[in-house]
């Protein structure tokens, strides 16, 4: 199956991951491949790590206490704000192929999401 979101999730990717921020693209970057399902990319940033785990796989269970530690760690709003997306677009990333492989039914999606 194409994939009819393919266009719009290019230019997403692009604005969310390469847009001028407070953070490098690489480490946005960090932030999206890690949040896919199934994953194999390399772990983000320790200080990272919880927020992005938490976003890829229950994002209900942010509290202001994950916030809290990156203000403690150095890192400003705006950098918790661009990581956050970032990593909400590697886990709808994921979710988009799993959906359209199985409207597809062929299997394409790899393993299914935990």
């Amino acid at each position: 199956m194409t994939d009819p979101y393919q266009e719009q999730m290019t230019a997403l990717t692009r604005a969310v991951l390469e847009s001028p921020g407070t953070l490098e693209p690489g480490l946005r970057g960090s932030a999206c491949d890690s949040a896919r399902i199934n994953s194999d990319a390399s772990k983000p940033p320790a200080d990272w790590a919880p927020l992005i785990s938490k976003i890829a796989t229950e994002a209900y269970k942010i509290t202001d206490a994950d916030i809290a530690a990156l203000h403690d760690a150095g890192y400003d709003d705006d950098a918790i704000f661009e990581m956050t997306l970032a990593a909400a677009l590697g886990s709808a990333q994921s979710r988009l192929r799993f959906g359209l492989a199985a409207l597809a039914g062929d299997g394409s999606g790899q393993e299914s999401p935990k």
